[in-house]
């Protein structure tokens, strides 16, 4: 780093960082990855919900195309919010180091392992792939939105 008083270079050492600062910067970095990750999950979904108006909206085979492409458009928002919590949950373990000694957890794993919030959330990425197509099958087949008066 320069110093800016008399504009010679001078490395800035590790240990000149306290442990505040590095605290701080965990922290915030977390939030913000936590942040990140549910803009990306409200995209997901308002996505989603275009995804079907045009399906039905269209009324036809061409329904297919809307939910076939708004499909991968959802499975590449999802791909993005996995990585925003691996990015996210990196350094975790070292902020429950921290707090261990207060008696805090930062990490507290759910009751049953499948309860997990990146499990119901894959869960759902699921379903909503298994509808997109089961819907783009159907508007196929059925050339309208028939199907739907079953």
């Amino acid at each position: 780093m320069t110093d800016s008083s008399d504009g010679q270079a001078k490395d800035r050492k590790l240990t000149e960082v306290s442990d505040d600062q590095v605290y701080n910067w965990l922290t915030r970095y977390l939030l913000h990855q936590d942040q990140l990750s549910w803009s990306r999950t409200q995209t997901l979904v308002a996505v989603e919900a275009g995804v079907l108006a045009a399906a039905f909206y269209l009324n036809g085979k061409s329904s297919a195309v809307p939910l076939l492409l708004g499909g991968f458009i959802v499975w590449l928002l999802w791909c993005l919010i996995r990585r925003d919590w691996q990015v996210r949950d990196q350094d975790l373990l070292k902020l429950d180091d921290v707090h261990r000694a207060y008696g805090i957890r930062v990490t507290i794993s759910p009751p049953v392992p499948w309860w997990s919030g990146s499990k119901v959330a894959l869960t759902l990425i699921w379903l909503i792939t298994i509808t997109n197509i089961v819907l783009a099958i159907l508007f196929v087949a059925c050339g309208s939105k028939d199907f739907l008066k079953w």
